[in-house]
């Protein structure tokens, strides 16, 4: 199973006022993943929580959240909160594998989740903006780096606002 709460191919999804609570997953994305998309994700005033990627090896990303491709990705007024990840990305993994998404993060929380190897709360290789009132805190990466966001390869960051 690549999905516990739900898995899209080939929309534009948008999700308002949504909450995950302890959905777990066998491989990537505790809560959902979206795989080999060009799509756009929008989330909005949602809440992820307790949510768990138990996979091994190459899998095991994205408490959360396992996010592949895609163009535009964008959290607004959402929390990550208490996620695990067995491999990297205690609450959101993003990979860009051949096109090149933006992750924007936009008076978010995200707090206590943990990662047993990357990046315990975002583990990114899409250019990042953090901007507003986000607020990032408490996550925990047990055994290597990036304790809050991990960017891979040349990506950038951007932080805009009050982000802490």
């Amino acid at each position: 199973m690549y999905y516990a709460g739900w898995d899209n191919v080939g929309s534009d999804p948008s999700l308002t006022v949504c909450q995950f609570y302890g959905c777990e997953a066998g491989n990537n994305g505790g809560a959902f993943w979206m795989n080999n998309s060009p799509a756009n994700l929008t989330v909005t005033n949602s809440c992820f929580k307790g949510c768990r990627a138990n996979g091994t090896g190459d899998n095991g990303r994205g408490g959360a959240v396992y996010l592949s491709a895609g163009r535009t990705i964008t959290f607004t007024n959402t929390s990550a909160e208490g996620c695990t990840a067995n491999t990297d990305g205690g609450a959101i993994y993003v990979i860009a594998e051949s096109k090149t998404p933006m992750l924007t993060l936009d008076n978010c929380r995200i707090t206590g989740n943990t990662a047993r190897r990357l990046s315990s709360a975002v583990h990114s290789r899409a250019p990042l903006t953090v901007k507003g009132t986000t607020h990032i805190s408490g996550n925990r990466s047990a055994d290597d780096n990036g304790g809050a966001i991990n960017l891979v390869t040349d990506k950038k960051a951007y932080f805009e606002g009050d982000a802490y």
